[in-house]
């Protein structure tokens, strides 16, 4: 084991807020790129009900947080942005522990350091599975938008429909999501007041709207226009609204997962001055 990395501390977290207290100057500062943590770590200290006492872990270096780490439900590493180099340290840990895990998601370069280590410790296969750009934009941007039409809040009576067109995004999404996750997500984010739709001559042609939430931002999820509307600027309209609709609630910056990526065209949100803050990417764990 390295010198740096025996410099290193790793604390075990019995409780959501006492972790928070030792981690949150870690996730203020990677804020955007730590939205899993902030979403992971508060949904299930909240769920009294689960099977399994609440767990997460942080790596401390000088007296100072360097990187934290949560399970989620589906067995997989949730990891905060912070010092790669503090992976070998967690994983050490985690391994010590007896911990096992179904795969690791979080910020590069900090997800791949922390996928080598502990398939050298664990001896593990590791396969790459989503990997997504990330894009930020600050709420006090001007956004650019000459498309005709308005957003507004989704309503009940359009609740059918928009759970068909989750069902759609997760179908065309290059690596096909779970459309049962997909409309509960859809109808949580309705029941909530965070989905929106774009409206243009009383048709609606576009959805997106407010996934996760960190103390200074909103995640943008689930943007979507139907085949038969595409080409027309609707998703690019909403997506900059939806970004102005953040700033009314008082956030200083929005972001969003894609995983379009083209040599030859920027994507959509660069040209709504979306600007790309980094990739996320997810790793399978297989023995």
């Amino acid at each position: 084991m390295s010198k740096e990395t025996m410099s290193f501390r790793v604390e075990t977290f019995s409780n959501w807020q006492s972790f928070l207290e030792e981690a949150h100057p870690l996730l203020l500062e990677n804020e955007a790129e730590s939205n899993l943590i902030w979403e992971v770590g508060r949904v299930s200290a909240q769920n009294t009900s689960a099977a399994r006492s609440w767990s997460g872990w942080l790596v401390e270096g000088d007296g100072k947080p360097l990187l934290a780490a949560l399970p989620s439900v589906t067995g997989y590493l949730i990891l905060s942005a912070g010092k790669d180099s503090a992976c070998s340290a967690l994983a050490n840990h985690l391994s010590a522990s007896s911990i096992s895990l179904n795969g690791a998601s979080g910020p590069e370069p900090v997800a791949s350091s922390f996928a080598e280590v502990w398939q050298d410790i664990v001896g593990v296969s590791v396969k790459l599975g989503a990997s997504l750009s990330f894009y930020s934009s600050s709420t006090n941007a001007e956004q650019k938008n000459s498309q005709q039409g308005f957003l507004r809040k989704a309503c009940q009576q359009e609740a059918e429909l928009l759970r068909g067109w989750a069902i759609d995004f997760g179908a065309e999404s290059p690596r096909p999501m779970d459309p049962r996750s997909l409309t509960r997500l859809s109808q949580r984010m309705l029941g909530q007041g965070n989905l929106f739709v774009w409206e243009e001559n009383e048709q609606i042609r576009a959805m997106g709207g407010f996934g996760r939430e960190t103390p200074n931002g909103l995640v943008i999820n689930m943007v979507f226009t139907p085949k038969n509307y595409r080409g027309r600027g609707f998703a690019s309209a909403l997506t900059a609204a939806l970004a102005r609709e953040a700033g009314r609630r008082g956030k200083e910056f929005c972001c969003l997962y894609s995983e379009f990526r083209s040599s030859i065209r920027p994507n959509l949100y660069e040209q709504i001055d979306f600007c790309l803050a980094g990739e996320f990417t997810e790793r399978a764990f297989h023995t």
